[in-house]
C-alpha cells in the first residue's frame, strides 16, 4: 500500500543539456524557461551551458525572470 505523498514531501531534481548555442538561441531560450518551470523542480542542473567575464551565463539567462537561485560554474578556466 502506497500512502499519498504531498508534493511539499518530495524533492524532485532536473538535469537538462542546453547544447550551448548550438541551434538558434534566441527561440529556444522561451522554450528551455517553459520547459524548466514546467517540471516543477526543486534544483535544476543544466549541461553545456556558456558563460563569459563579465556577460550573463546561459544558466543566468534560462534563470531570468523565474525568482530562481543560479550558481554557476566553468568547466574550465
Amino acid at each position: 500500500m502506497v500512502d499519498s505523498v504531498e508534493r511539499s514531501q518530495i524533492w524532485r531534481v532536473a538535469t537538462l543539456n542546453i547544447w550551448n548555442r548550438q541551434g538558434p538561441w534566441a527561440q529556444r531560450l522561451p522554450l528551455i524557461r517553459a520547459a524548466l518551470a514546467a517540471l516543477d523542480a526543486d534544483a535544476i542542473g543544466l549541461q553545456e551551458v556558456m558563460g563569459f567575464t563579465g556577460l550573463p551565463s546561459q544558466a543566468h539567462e534560462s534563470a531570468e525572470g523565474t525568482g530562481w537561485n543560479v550558481h554557476y560554474a566553468p568547466a574550465w578556466n
